[in-house]
């Protein structure tokens, strides 16, 4: 009689009981080097945005801000990124929204001609895209009778994106306290030359998500979080042109980082 080369069920099992024991210990692995491979990207991403910064600076003696004083968000997005507006398939120019909220759809982004293409829709892109960027939420939202994700709708011409990337153009916040004194007034245009703490503490620009928390370093249920990189922790990028992970509670205070000009 012919020996029989097939697998028998006992030994099919076997290898898949196998198989499942492998991949149970390589997804974690796996997991882990996607994650650490998106804060590469990410780290990167803000070392071209604190160059860019550098070199507005140098140029204007000036920080690079949104255009517009109406917009509460221009100040903290539109220094750069992608402009969500042109013309439509059929080549007919989108008319820009009108509501004040939104004019940072509209302005100049006044750092995209130092990041490669003045336009920004695709050439620099991707430098203020972190791929790590799944929106973010404000842990109150359902109780208060909104969606987890703040920034659904905010622009009417990109409605259904679920990522800050997808609906501001950009992954990163600018440090809106270079400009801001307090929560409620507003200060002129101030430059590098403002800035009383050394350039490796004074805070540019990080993760959307995380920015909020980190300007204050504690965190209430109102606040929005956005933990892109693990829990409590925040990219950001410093006006000496380095970028750094960081745990944002208690930080500012604990390690001597500024998000404004006061010494």
């Amino acid at each position: 009689m012919r020996e029989s080369k097939a697998f028998s069920l006992i030994e099919l099992l076997i290898v898949i009981a196998l198989l499942s024991i492998l991949m149970s210990l390589l997804l974690p692995a796996l997991g882990k080097a996607r994650r650490t491979g998106h804060d590469a990207v990410c780290l990167s991403n803000l070392r071209q945005v604190g160059a860019a910064f550098e070199m507005y600076s140098h140029d204007y003696t000036l920080f690079p801000w949104g255009d517009s004083w109406t917009s509460k968000y221009h100040h903290r997005f539109g220094w750069g990124g992608v402009h969500w507006y042109g013309h439509d398939q059929n080549g007919v120019p989108i008319v820009p929204p009108t509501d004040p909220e939104l004019d940072l759809l509209t302005g100049e982004r006044p750092l995209n001609s130092y990041m490669g293409d003045s336009d920004v829709i695709e050439a620099t892109a991707r430098w203020f895209h972190c791929p790590a960027d799944y929106g973010v939420r404000i842990p109150v939202a359902q109780e208060l009778g909104f969606k987890e994700d703040p920034w659904a709708g905010i622009n009417p011409l990109n409605p259904d994106a679920a990522t800050v990337f997808g609906q501001m153009g950009t992954s990163y916040e600018s440090n809106d306290l270079m400009w801001k004194v307090g929560w409620e007034s507003w200060a002129p245009k101030w430059g590098p030359k403002d800035v009383y703490v050394p350039a490796s503490l004074f805070v540019l620009a990080g993760d959307a998500g995380g920015m909020t928390i980190a300007e204050v370093g504690h965190v209430n249920n109102a606040m929005v979080q956005g933990w892109w990189h693990g829990d409590y922790r925040c990219q950001m990028v410093f006006l000496d042109g380095h970028a750094s992970h960081r745990n944002v509670l208690g930080e500012p205070l604990k390690n001597g980082y500024s998000f404004n000009r006061m010494p």
